[in-house]
């Protein structure tokens, strides 16, 4: 993964000529020794990236946010004590038409090319 990232990071450079940020989001735990990777060094190149582990998340803003609700599912369970202030909030933001779409879409997209509609 450090030389993926360097290897995008260098090809949105050449492109954009902007400021760039990396975040790698992994979605479950592995055993692989790369999720505790956050940069890449070689000699004197160093490119850093930051790493997210869902699992870890909190999952209380993403309960906030119609369009990562799907995310919030894989993120750390949520306590009994938070449940109901995250229930609250949600009822009141799901509740608008535009909110909605932006959650279906979300869900869309997290199902990849096995969603049919």
């Amino acid at each position: 993964m450090p030389e993926r990232m360097l290897e995008y990071w260098i090809r949105l450079w050449r492109l954009h000529r902007k400021p760039i940020g990396q975040v790698v989001l992994y979605l479950r735990k592995t055993n692989s020794p790369l999720e505790q990777v956050g940069e890449l060094q070689v000699g004197e190149t160093r490119h850093r990236y930051g790493v997210v582990r869902l699992w870890e998340q909190d999952p209380l803003p993403l309960l906030e946010n119609p369009a990562l609700l799907p995310l919030a599912t894989l993120a750390r369970p949520v306590t009994a004590a938070n449940k109901k202030a995250s229930k609250k909030a949600n009822d009141s933001r799901i509740a608008s038409a535009a909110a909605e779409h932006l959650a279906l879409v979300a869900e869309r997209v997290a199902a990849g090319p096995c969603w049919q509609g």
